[in-house]
């Protein structure tokens, strides 16, 4: 049978299941129930008792990974992409990590902001991959995915370009609406420069 998973995706699977070692590691110093989620007004609204919120999030993320992984391993295609899909999968731990860490740090009364670091966490991410997404190929795994990106690959090259400018000044514009508590025009936002690539897609010649 073809081998599915590589080393680096079984690292990176690894990696992500380390997010739990913080946890453990100040476990006894957290309250019985901790906040897993938060509104838009930055309170929280979803609780866990303290072992399934310090275990769940980073095998729910890990298992993701390797979902990921096993469905790019499945297009011959994602070849061209390997370097883009090797900073997809490490992205996974990263965030794993960075979850984690808000969790506790909240529980521990040492975080209140959660609503920043989380914006500024996504705006970070939507710079990064705007930087890559130049440099993917047609594939059916990464990217902006619809009709005419699939069937030519030059409508591809030119949404990802334009993608890839729209993402990155997105998060920079996305920054001071974070810093500034303005959540529901950074979700507006986001979902507009999430959408516009995908729009920019169907009528590009």
């Amino acid at each position: 049978m073809k081998k599915m998973l590589t080393k680096t995706d079984v690292f990176a699977a690894i990696l992500t299941l380390c997010a739990v070692i913080p946890g453990f590691v100040v476990y006894n110093r957290l309250p019985e129930k901790v906040a897993t989620h938060f509104n838009l007004s930055n309170e929280p609204d979803s609780f866990m008792p303290k072992l399934a919120a310090i275990v769940v999030p980073p095998v729910v993320m890990a298992v993701l990974g390797i979902i990921c992984s096993l469905i790019s391993s499945t297009d011959k295609r994602t070849e061209n992409s390997r370097k883009v899909n090797t900073m997809v999968r490490f992205i996974i731990p990263v965030l794993a990590f960075v979850l984690e860490g808000m969790i506790i740090l909240y529980a521990l009364e040492k975080l209140t902001n959660v609503g920043a670091v989380a914006g500024l966490l996504i705006s970070v991410l939507l710079i990064v991959i705007g930087n890559y997404m130049p440099k993917t190929r047609q594939n059916r795994f990464l990217g902006i995915k619809t009709p005419r990106t699939l069937s030519d690959e030059r409508i591809w090259d030119k949404t990802h370009r334009f993608a890839g400018f729209v993402w990155t000044i997105g998060g920079i514009a996305l920054l001071p609406l974070f810093i500034l508590g303005m959540y529901i025009p950074a979700f507006i936002l986001m979902t507009v420069i999430v959408l516009i690539p995908a729009v920019y897609s169907f009528v590009v010649k």
